[in-house]
């Protein structure tokens, strides 16, 4: 029986691994829109989605997903540097007391899960004041929950570690995306949220809160804070708030300093 040629088999490993991305992300996008739709009180049943409304999602949760991504990396490695590439093990084996090493570097990791149950109990016990911290409390918690869980000898030994990693990682992701989601309705439902100018097929103009672009129309917040879905049949023109805003520096938005030429040249 033949080999398959490197470029082959490099084709069809590339076609799994855009059919597993392509398959990711819309999992992915539909937890981000079940937060989106739960913030509003509304289902699936209750908005007239496709396939293709959850497809672009994504569009939405990626930029944020990398910037994170991004950040993680980036703190990796200076830390990478600052410890001179050593792990975890071998910076606790080549201290003079490891004992004591090994719990002054545990130390900020349980300080941080302590200190993610007060958001937790406060969202509990209060409500929405706490929903901003909420997110990364819940991820942390779990992480540490996790490690806990899955730490003891015998379930590292007979767990597979595909089966470990996933139920380390999977959890948090949804609980980010969920909360995304969730966090960007709250977003756009708040009253200082810019709004949109509608008209409709009889050239009647409403200023309303853009919620969401579907394919079969614009799910919006009505003056009178009603949440109504409007076709693309009855819309004629839509106007977004949208419009070119100069980047400012650190001294005009701390100090209020060199911003007058700034100003001049904005249209």
């Amino acid at each position: 029986m033949s080999e398959k040629p490197p470029i082959a088999s490099n084709l069809e490993l590339t076609a799994k691994l855009l059919a597993l991305g392509a398959s990711f992300s819309l999992i992915a996008s539909l937890i981000y829109d079940w937060g989106f739709f739960s913030a509003l009180s509304l289902s699936f049943l209750e908005v007239p989605t496709a396939l293709s409304d959850h497809i672009r999602s994504a569009l939405i949760w990626f930029p944020k997903v990398f910037a994170s991504l991004g950040t993680l990396f980036v703190f990796e490695m200076l830390t990478r540097r600052i410890e001179k590439g050593m792990t975890e093990e071998e910076i606790i084996l080549s201290s003079p007391n490891p004992s004591r090493t090994r719990r002054f570097r545990d130390g900020p990791w349980r300080l941080m899960a302590y200190t993610s149950i007060l958001p937790v109990a406060g969202y509990i016990l209060v409500g929405a004041v706490f929903l901003q911290a909420l997110p990364l409390s819940l991820c942390i918690l779990w992480f540490a929950f996790s490690v806990w869980a899955q730490g003891h000898p015998r379930i590292i030994i007979r767990r597979p570690l595909a089966y470990r990693m996933a139920a380390h990682f999977l959890p948090p992701i949804i609980i980010w995306l969920y909360f995304a989601g969730y966090t960007e309705a709250v977003r756009l439902y708040d009253t200082a949220a810019p709004l949109a100018k509608l008209t409709n097929s009889s050239s009647a103009i409403d200023s309303v809160v853009l919620l969401r672009l579907l394919d079969k129309g614009v799910l919006v917040k009505e003056p009178s804070s009603a949440i109504a879905f409007r076709p693309w049949s009855e819309i004629k023109k839509l106007e977004t708030p949208g419009k070119y805003t100069p980047a400012q520096g650190v001294l005009c938005v701390w100090f209020h300093v060199g911003c007058l030429a700034l100003s001049k040249s904005a249209p």
